[in-house]
């Protein structure tokens, strides 16, 4: 489902491209400013939470990039190397939480067997949430919300030339990024890291599209972006079943009073995998392609016209 609140548009087509960069900052930056604490709590139990924190990082990252030019490449390294660090340090925390919703659900496991492996989960997953404190006392909330506010009173154009409008800075640097993702469209590697690849192209472009494209003609945007949403959710489903099987594979080895708990359900991840994989290379046919193709051709036109 699309949220609205996605969605940044111009106040003005012709508005300075600050204009736009400093509510796109505000608003992707406010986010994590919101979640950080609730997550590094140490009371804090909501893995709902912590899995919006991790996307709300990723689309704060994907701001800075697109307007690195108006932030500056300092302060652009800095805030982005501490964010990309928030996302790291929440990334086993999140991989446990998924594994237990799975463990519950997939019947691979006998009800003794998934016991034994419930009980390790919880001490994971209480590990991985000592982690996630450790964090605040290594990057407190303020320090972290002095980096944000830097970034954010210093948004200026330091690019060459005069200020580009918001308008003309969105077709400049979200155009590249559509073509660069339909050039691999026909080219998809159907394996677990040839799609890893495409996905993360693809998430990059999906979360430019959400800053940049509040000029395209909005039922082709709608038709678009959902439509990459929908690659982005099936991708994302295959990732997590590989990631899923490494984990287990790797806890096989080392808890050995489990081993046959954790290797049958690595076999369950490697099947599901599988499966995901020939569900997805059914789903995405030339004519799928097509409608993408299509589709920026017409927004192209419109834009054009």
């Amino acid at each position: 489902m699309q949220n609205k609140n996605r969605w940044l548009t111009s106040d003005a087509p012709c508005e300075p491209v600050s204009f736009l960069a400093r509510r796109a900052l505000d608003s992707r930056l406010h986010t994590v400013l919101r979640l950080f604490p609730l997550v590094t709590a140490e009371t804090a139990e909501q893995p709902k939470q912590i899995h919006q924190l991790r996307v709300a990082t990723r689309r704060a990252v994907a701001a800075l990039d697109l307007f690195e030019p108006l932030v500056g490449r300092r302060k652009h390294r800095n805030l982005r190397r501490k964010l990309r660090r928030v996302r790291k340090e929440t990334g086993a925390a999140r991989e446990i939480d998924v594994l237990t919703e799975h463990v519950q659900s997939s019947g691979a496991l006998t009800d003794a067997e998934r016991d034994a492996v419930g009980k390790s989960l919880t001490t994971f997953r209480q590990e991985s949430r000592r982690s996630i404190a450790e964090l605040s006392r290594r990057l407190p909330e303020r320090k972290l919300r002095r980096r944000i506010e830097s970034v954010r009173q210093g948004v200026r154009w330091r690019g060459e030339g005069k200020e580009p409008a918001a308008d003309e800075y969105s077709v400049l640097a979200l155009t590249p990024l559509v073509e660069m993702f339909l050039s691999e469209v026909d080219h998809v590697s159907l394996s677990f890291q040839g799609l890893h690849r495409f996905r993360v192209q693809g998430k990059k472009l999906r979360y430019a599209i959400e800053l940049l494209a509040g000029e395209w003609p909005r039922k082709l945007r709608s038709h678009f972006y959902s439509r990459l949403e929908e690659l982005q959710n099936r991708l994302g489903d295959i990732n997590d079943l590989a990631s899923a099987e490494t984990r287990c594979l790797t806890w096989a080895t080392a808890f050995s009073s489990e081993a046959a708990a954790w290797e049958k359900l690595a076999t369950w991840y490697r099947q599901a995998g599988q499966a995901a994989l020939a569900e997805f290379a059914v789903w995405w046919s030339t004519e799928r392609i097509a409608e993408f193709k299509n589709n920026w051709q017409l927004i192209q036109q419109k834009q054009s016209g």
